[in-house]
């Protein structure tokens, strides 16, 4: 049976300040995405009136390879698989319902940073605070980056010294316990999965996984050089996948959208929330579903969609209003952070400090 993909990742905390009154939409990944990608653009590219892939520097620059990777960045052919590559980092955006974030107010994001993308953390340090001069969202609302830590606590910037810590961690990845026979995947953010072209809206365990399986497999290989060379034959491993069998069943439909600045449109990204249940021999894909709690699934990854959480046995009874859909004022889950299931504690992260 083929190995798993290894990828290597940390994940780090941004403490923020609203200096102006910041009106953002329900669902706030797609902005900070976006208005990071410009930042990091204005920060560094030398040539802004061309487009990347006629720039001479295109195959040396960070911007390209951060945020617009393509084709010839990737040489594989296997790649053919993905119409639009994965990007190194994914940012969960802050989990404030309210869509006005008032001046005074502090506020959170986290970032997870996949393989070489960890070398470049300084250049996501800079975009964003150079985006808090210039402002973010429709009105070009103001804040100040007051500081940045690891998922370990340990401090990377501090706003008002200006100073940064250069270090090289990786997150570390326990290997994944046996979890019994049955796992529950609490989908936080909207999952979006496609099959021969449709939208998916109760995924099978197949579907799931190789979603998953496909993205740790680029990500692993073109930004972490594992594996380089040669491509695992994973028709077993999908096999088994098949095998796996659905139980209880909670996921349900959420509709958003949102405008794309580049593409000068509206995008209706709607995905499944909530729970399910699976069931069979799932020790072999753990490891990697471990993993997926930092890289998430599907489409739409980057900017914070397909993050879930990963449980043992079947999911906890629910309370009124304790899933999104189910309370007016509450569009996505509370905030919550990836187990490695079997050791019955949650993965090292600053956040579980609060």
């Amino acid at each position: 049976m083929a190995t798993l993909p290894e990828v290597t990742l940390n994940g780090y905390r941004f403490s923020l300040t609203a200096l102006q009154p910041i009106p953002l939409p329900a669902y706030k990944g797609a902005t900070f995405r976006g208005a990071f990608g410009y930042a990091l653009r204005r920060a560094i590219c030398t040539q802004p009136g061309r487009k990347c892939p006629g720039c001479l520097l295109h195959t040396s620059c960070v911007y390209p390879f951060i945020f617009e990777p393509s084709a010839d960045l990737f040489p594989d052919p296997v790649q053919k698989r993905f119409r639009d590559f994965p990007r190194p980092f994914v940012i969960r955006p802050p989990r404030q319902r309210e869509r006005l974030i008032n001046p005074g107010r502090d506020f959170n994001f986290e970032l997870i940073l996949i393989g070489r993308a960890i070398d470049y953390l300084p250049y996501f340090v800079f975009a964003f605070r150079e985006l808090g001069q210039a402002g973010l969202g429709v009105a070009r609302s103001q804040f100040q980056l007051k500081e940045t830590r690891d998922f370990s606590g340990n401090p990377v910037y501090d706003g008002q010294r200006e100073t940064l810590s250069r270090t090289r961690s990786f997150l570390p990845m326990e290997p994944a316990a046996p979890a019994g026979q049955k796992i529950t995947l609490d989908f936080l953010t909207p999952g979006r999965l496609r099959e021969t072209g449709d939208l998916v809206v109760h995924p099978t365990f197949r579907q799931l996984f190789q979603s998953l399986l496909f993205r740790a497999d680029f990500l692993a290989r073109h930004y972490c050089g594992w594996n380089n060379g040669t491509q695992p034959d994973y028709r077993e491993l999908l096999e088994m996948a098949s095998r796996i069998r659905t139980g209880t069943d909670r996921l349900h439909w959420y509709d958003w959208g949102r405008f794309s600045t580049r593409q000068k449109t509206g995008m209706k990204l709607g995905g499944f929330l909530g729970r399910i249940t699976f069931s069979g021999e799932l020790d072999p894909f753990l490891p990697l579903l471990n993993t997926g709690q930092y890289i998430h699934l599907g489409k739409g990854s980057t900017f914070g969609l397909g993050q879930y959480y990963l449980e043992a046995g079947e999911p906890a009874p629910l309370t009124t209003g304790s899933r999104p859909g189910e309370n007016s004022n509450s569009k996505f889950a509370p905030e919550r952070r990836g187990r490695i299931i079997g050791r019955n504690r949650r993965p090292p992260t600053h956040a579980n400090q609060r």
